[in-house]
């Protein structure tokens, strides 16, 4: 009975420990950092390091998976790593939390995250006009460190 008791309770911690370090995560956020050349090797997405290996599937329907894109990332924690086993390029979609106090140009903040707004950002309202609590897409770029933004478009009334 002890010989019984004492498996079981292996088994278990096995599981636990198993468990936790293969557990598959998604993360989405914009793309901050991407081999110099490729796609294999060390990304980063709003700020969480992710591992790319060659037959990590890229979905690009939306546009390249480069700096500045939104994404989302299919994967698992592994050993204090997340490894990506697909990423899907999608449009970045939120509210508008804030904006310039004059005009346009200036910063935004859409859903949490920071962009300029230069005069060459197309801005298109044909959905309506943008204010705070406007629901917007959003394609930009990280430039400088910054995420300029290329295009906004309203998506409705707020």
């Amino acid at each position: 009975m002890r010989k019984l008791t004492f498996c079981i309770s292996l088994v278990l911690i096995l599981g636990v420990l198993v468990g936790t370090a293969w557990s598959q995560r998604k993360l989405s956020g914009l793309v901050g950092k991407v081999p110099q050349s490729g796609t294999v090797g060390e990304w980063v997405i709003s700020s969480q390091t992710v591992q790319v290996a060659a037959d990590t599937k890229l979905d690009l329907k939306h546009g390249p998976a480069a700096i500045g894109a939104y994404v989302e990332i299919k994967g698992v924690h592994f050993q204090g790593k997340y490894v990506a086993y697909k990423i899907e390029v999608k449009k970045f979609y939120g509210t508008v939390e804030k904006l310039p106090s004059d005009g346009f140009e200036g910063e935004w903040v859409i859903a949490g995250q920071k962009f300029q707004v230069t005069p060459g950002t197309k801005l298109d309202f044909k959905h309506g006009p943008v204010a705070k609590g406007s629901q917007v897409k959003v394609e930009s770029e990280l430039i400088q460190g910054q995420y300029q933004a290329k295009e906004i478009e309203t998506k409705g009334e707020k």
